[in-house]
C-alpha cells in the first residue's frame, strides 16, 4: 500500500512541476513602447523640413504605416504584448530603440521607392 502512494504521490507532484512549467513557457512577454515620444520626435522631424501640405499629410501617412508595421511585425516575431510607455510602472524591456530603428528603415526604403 505505500509504494502505491508514494508512486501515486510522485505523478501529482510531476503533473504540478510539469504544469507550472508550460504555464511559464507559455506566458507572453510583455514589454514597452514609448508611443509619445516616437511621435513628437516625427513631428519635430517634420516641422523642420518646412514641407507643404500635401507633403506633410503623405509623409504622416508614411510614418503611420511604417509604425504599425513595425509594432505588428515586432509583436509577432517575438510573441510579445507591446504596452505604451505610460502604462508601465516598471520591469518590462523597452523596445523603443529597436521599434523607432525599424520605422526609420522603412520610412528610408519608401523615400529610394518615390
Amino acid at each position: 500500500m505505500v509504494p502505491v502512494a508514494c508512486v501515486t504521490a510522485f505523478i501529482l507532484v510531476m503533473n504540478a512541476g510539469i504544469s507550472m512549467l508550460l504555464a511559464q513557457w507559455q506566458r507572453p512577454e510583455t514589454v514597452s513602447f514609448d508611443m509619445t515620444g516616437t511621435v513628437n520626435n516625427f513631428m519635430a522631424q517634420v516641422a523642420g523640413r518646412h514641407l507643404s501640405d500635401d507633403e506633410v499629410k503623405a509623409t504622416t501617412a508614411r510614418f503611420n504605416t511604417a509604425l504599425n508595421a513595425s509594432l505588428t511585425d515586432w509583436q509577432r516575431h517575438h510573441g510579445a504584448i507591446i504596452l505604451v510607455a505610460p502604462a508601465v510602472v516598471g520591469g518590462t524591456r523597452d523596445i523603443t530603440a529597436d521599434v523607432q530603428a525599424e520605422v526609420a528603415n522603412r520610412m528610408a526604403e519608401g523615400e529610394s521607392h518615390e
